[in-house]
């Protein structure tokens, strides 16, 4: 009876070990060239998406620069005519340069614009000779023109360009006119 059960058990384990065998035989795994063309299509599909995303990434510094530069320009213009706009008078010693006549209530009598490099700088000065406090306003400006308008007392037109192209232009009158 003994000889019977482990006949039995051999028997079974047979065929259980021939079923796995066949489960094995179906399913073997990849060949050395599949595993490289897989390998070859990953690494290409990687490359095109790495590609679009440093071309995004470009196209975004981009966009934020134009901007700065931008709201740069539109920061400058915004002071630049509230200045002029409530000075005593205006001097324009260059197409570059301005001189403001400060309003009475400040510590000093004259404020001058001009630029330097690629900024817009300011300064202020008791008479003229001594400027003092040569602090940058904007950045990223190429060109700065101050020219009187004919035929209008008193006003200036102000055209900022910055060093992506980007104009701005602006008449300013001046309120207060006293010397």
């Amino acid at each position: 009876m003994v000889r019977e059960v482990c006949a039995g058990a051999a028997a079974f384990l047979d065929v259980k070990a021939r079923r796995l065998g066949r489960v094995l035989r179906c399913c073997r795994g990849f060949t050395l060239v599949e595993v490289l063309v897989a390998a070859v299509l990953l690494s290409l599909i990687l490359g095109v998406a790495y590609f679009f995303a440093g071309s995004v990434n470009l196209q975004w510094k981009k966009g934020d620069f134009e901007n700065e530069v931008q709201q740069n320009l539109q920061l400058a213009m915004d002071r630049l005519t509230r200045e002029i706009r409530y000075s005593r008078g205006t001097e324009v010693i260059a197409p570059g340069e301005l001189i403001l006549k400060a309003p009475e209530n400040m510590d000093y009598r004259y404020v001058k614009y001009y630029l330097y490099g690629q900024e817009l700088k300011r300064t202020t000065s008791q008479d003229k000779v001594g400027w003092w406090g040569h602090n940058p306003v904007a950045t990223h400006i190429s060109a700065v023109n101050f020219a009187p308008v004919s035929g209008f007392p008193a006003t200036l037109e102000v055209t900022l360009v910055g060093t992506n192209g980007y104009t701005l232009t602006s008449r300013v009158t001046v309120r207060v006119l006293r010397g």
